[in-house]
């Protein structure tokens, strides 16, 4: 420390008067390397003994001093266990929600399955309790406020509250140059990938309140971050989604809500068939992802863990890019 206070600095130069919010400061110009003073001799025995003297107080003993007690004391391993929490996941069905709700299951969470088809949910939901997980199958239309509504109040009767929603009910019933879209397709798209979203969170946010917190992770796209081709009504719902997800981080942080966004890339969902399915057309997109291959849903599972647990604490208002490398890429021009 002592030698660090008589470490010569760079030269310092400042304009002959520099505002300060309302006031001015006086010219400072320094030709020469500016040195801070040498250390008293009673310099040391005058320092905070905190940083000397006592004892560095412990990871628990400064969870406490700072007064956060919304959530378990720190530990020096991230706790990624789900054990006791409730999750409701939408879109669960297939594809992203269904690998999510089993990941989530697997990690102790009883999870809430919904989409619209009951059918479907009921073979996810059979499997996570044939491997030991606990696991309620419930239809519902994200499209319906009272739907949504009644799919929270069911959470609850069943599993006792809500800690966790991941929103990844989505649509695309339009492909082709964003003026050619019809106004149908404009509001179907956006009630369900957007307002559906806002429906599902004010249900489930109300729930986690009353637990003291909770997590909201709402999947997006790396279509909201740049246009791709064909799809322009959905990028625009998904840029929707990353800016849903800043407003209700800032909104919720108090109530120890955090929220998150997951973009992912090109993944292998029956929502991406008509492109894998087509050799050539499949070619083409691998060529813009540095890793030149598609995504597994099983892939977009550790991303989700990590915003659904107590490891993410601290973590809120994030997109979470999970791509292969291909935003970046196109960043550089690739």
């Amino acid at each position: 420390l002592v030698q660090a206070l008589n470490t010569p600095i760079l030269p310092l130069r400042c304009p002959p008067q520099t505002t300060v919010g309302a006031g001015l400061v006086p010219a400072l110009s320094l030709s020469s390397p500016l040195r801070l003073p040498r250390a008293p001799s009673g310099l040391i025995a005058a320092l905070p003994g905190a940083i000397l003297k006592k004892p560095v107080p412990s990871i628990t003993e400064e969870f406490r001093i700072s007064g956060n007690d919304r959530r378990k004391p720190l530990t020096n391993l991230p706790d990624f266990d789900l054990a006791g929490k409730v999750a409701v996941i939408t879109g669960a069905s297939r594809g992203i929600g269904e690998a999510i709700s089993r990941c989530y299951a697997a990690r102790g969470a009883a999870v809430v399955l919904s989409s619209r088809k009951q059918a479907a949910l009921d073979d996810v939901a059979e499997s996570i309790r044939k491997d030991g997980g606990r696991a309620l199958a419930a239809a519902a239309h994200t499209g319906d406020m009272e739907a949504t509504a009644a799919l929270a109040e069911q959470a609850v009767r069943e599993f006792g509250g809500i800690d966790i929603l991941v929103n990844n009910a989505a649509t695309n019933p339009h492909f082709g140059p964003v003026l050619s879209a019809e106004e149908r397709h404009w509001l179907k798209i956006l009630d369900v990938n957007v307002v559906g979203y806002f429906r599902m969170a004010r249900a489930c946010s109300a729930e986690m309140m009353k637990r003291g917190g909770g997590k909201i992770i709402n999947v997006a796209s790396i279509a909201g971050k740049r246009p791709q081709p064909g799809m322009g009504v959905y990028c625009v719902s998904k840029a929707g989604v990353l800016m849903l997800t800043e407003v209700l981080a800032a909104e919720l942080a108090a109530e120890g809500i955090q929220v998150n966004a997951i973009a992912p890339g090109y993944t292998r969902t029956a929502f991406s068939r008509a492109i894998w399915q087509d050799p050539e057309l499949n070619q083409t997109v691998l060529g813009a992802i540095p890793q030149r291959r598609i995504a597994e849903t099983d892939e977009l599972t550790g991303i989700a863990l990590y915003l659904a647990s107590d490891a993410s604490s601290f973590t809120t208002g994030g997109t979470f890019v999970v791509d292969g490398g291909q935003w970046v890429d196109a960043g550089l021009g690739g």
